[in-house]
């Protein structure tokens, strides 16, 4: 039966004692680079590639039992990281890159943001509320989700279009109005 082993490793990458909630520790070095070389020659002494993820899963749960408060800390953290930036998010793009990502971000999220007000506003259009209640139910859902793992910047990548429908949202908003001030306007000029 063919499985994905990778998930235990991944768990590790966000909890044992070098984590940082992302996959880097700085712009040079890896969160596994900094596995002690007996943890090392632990884990290549193992038979195969379930056995690994056996292991990276207990070291994983040994950390969250020995510190439960870095445990949160670290959740927390990376939940922060999956909404916003983490340090180490763009160390391997060029610095315009991530700057150009970052505005075109905060645009979505401000836009995002008048449209959940603009929805709930809609006391009449409850389809539209129940709708937008199921899209941030899933936001929150899926990046508490990820929160226990390791967050990096294309993890948010798979929900940013359920964020830019409820963008859409304030931008149908704001054409209307000013479509119907625009139409006033006409109205009042009895140009038609």
């Amino acid at each position: 039966v063919p499985m994905v082993t990778v998930d235990s490793e991944v768990f590790w990458r966000g909890n044992n004692p070098a984590a940082t909630g992302h996959s880097y520790i700085d712009s040079g070095r890896l969160v596994i680079d900094a596995m002690s070389a007996e943890s090392r020659a632990e884990l290549r002494q193992l038979p195969n590639e379930m056995e690994q993820s056996r292991w990276f899963r207990r070291r994983a749960l040994e950390f969250i039992e020995a510190d439960p408060g870095a445990f949160v800390r670290l959740t927390i953290r990376k939940l922060f990281y999956f909404w916003w930036f983490s340090p180490q998010t763009g160390v391997l793009y060029p610095r315009l890159w991530l700057y150009g990502y970052q505005g075109y971000y905060l645009l979505v999220l401000f836009l995002s943001g008048f449209g959940l007000w603009s929805i709930a506003r809609q006391s009449r259009r409850m389809c539209a509320q129940h709708g937008a209640l199921l899209i941030v139910a899933f936001l929150v859902g899926l990046s508490g989700l990820q929160s226990f793992y390791y967050v990096e910047g294309r993890h948010r990548w798979a929900i940013e279009p359920l964020i830019i429908v409820l963008a859409g949202g304030s931008v149908a908003g704001l054409s209307r109005a000013v479509t119907t001030r625009w139409c006033n306007r006409v109205a009042a000029s009895n140009i038609c």
